[in-house]
């Protein structure tokens, strides 16, 4: 029986890590590429993805908190040699840094303070990006874990990203980031990435996804049917950062 792409259930020609392999720090005292997670994937949603991986490996080196300097390095060299490549890169972090080839040779940085507020440099977040990554990782763990192709739409709930709560006042970030816990989770490189899944039968919502990167970067994916989306904009449409991301199956 030919295998099918976890995503879109296109003929697969090839597997794909998930998450991707490159959010897996090399080269350091501690191995963080144990049996990673591969699933079967077809052309399209290979190579579609890369600028979004590559961009979510710079986002989750800026912002964790908790990720010391050996897990940290070789996505700074990264970082480095692509900005070096394309400069271009940069424009999607921050519009607060420029690179010119014009070099000052009186310049010196070592009398900056970089703990001053004013020498901060404000990171963007692609909320698009965010989302487009995060569903496709969870699609990728909920094919790997049970086998499941979901023909349906994501709803992406970043809880790194801001605080969701509901008509009655209830916080669902700190309630899902109280379930996301790695004692009830599953991963054989648990500070890069854990996860948990479940499936609910005859629900509105049929799957969830929790996972978490970096032991601080938490996010829920719900599973749900397309006609929800109506009522899942009425509810959170002012809310910028959570997506809905949808998949039309392709022949």
């Amino acid at each position: 029986m030919e295998k099918t792409c976890y995503y879109c259930k296109a003929p697969s020609k090839t597997l794909e890590h998930v998450p991707p392999k490159c959010l897996f720090p090399k080269g350091t005292k501690k191995n963080y590429r144990v049996n990673l997670m591969k699933v079967p994937s077809c052309d399209l949603h290979n190579s579609n993805k890369s600028g979004d991986d590559q961009y979510m490996m710079v986002y989750f080196a800026a912002r964790a908190k908790g990720l010391d300097y050996e897990k940290l390095r070789p996505h700074i060299d990264k970082t480095i040699r692509t900005i070096i490549r394309k400069p271009h890169f940069l424009r999607e972090y921050t519009d607060q840094i420029t690179i010119t080839t014009e070099v000052d040779s009186q310049a010196r940085t070592s009398g900056i303070d970089w703990y001053d507020p004013k020498n901060h440099v404000e990171l963007k977040s692609n909320y698009e990006r965010i989302g487009n990554f995060l569903a496709a990782v969870a699609r990728g763990a909920l094919f790997y874990d049970k086998g499941v192709q979901w023909s349906g739409a994501v709803f992406v709930m970043p809880h790194f990203l801001g605080t969701l709560e509901t008509d009655g006042g209830v916080s669902l970030t700190k309630v899902n980031e109280l379930l996301i816990n790695p004692d009830f989770s599953t991963g054989d490189n648990q500070e890069i990435f854990f996860y948990r899944t479940e499936s609910h039968e005859g629900g509105k919502i049929a799957h969830v996804v929790d996972m978490c990167f970096y032991n601080e970067m938490k996010a829920t994916c719900l599973f749900m049917p397309r006609e929800m989306r109506s009522q899942i904009e009425e509810q959170f449409g002012t809310v910028n950062f959570v997506r809905w991301v949808d998949c039309e199956p392709r022949a």
